[in-house]
């Protein structure tokens, strides 16, 4: 589904935003984190998003961004 949602909203030209969960406990989580971000724009050129790591810490400014 959320390949579908990713092609649909290249296609459209509709913005998305992606929450990804922060976890240290995961290197291989952090890894991709780190290029998640290129290797989507790779694979969809046309796709305008945000991409956020997700620490409840941060919570309130990630919020702000989004508004923003």
């Amino acid at each position: 589904m959320t390949k579908d949602l990713v092609n649909y909203s290249e296609k459209n030209n509709i913005k998305i935003t992606i929450l990804d969960l922060y976890n240290p406990t995961d290197q291989k989580k952090v890894d991709s984190q780190k290029i998640f971000s290129s290797k989507l724009k790779e694979k969809f050129p046309n796709l305008h998003f945000d991409y956020f790591i997700y620490e409840p810490s941060k919570k309130f400014d990630i919020i702000d961004q989004i508004k923003n």
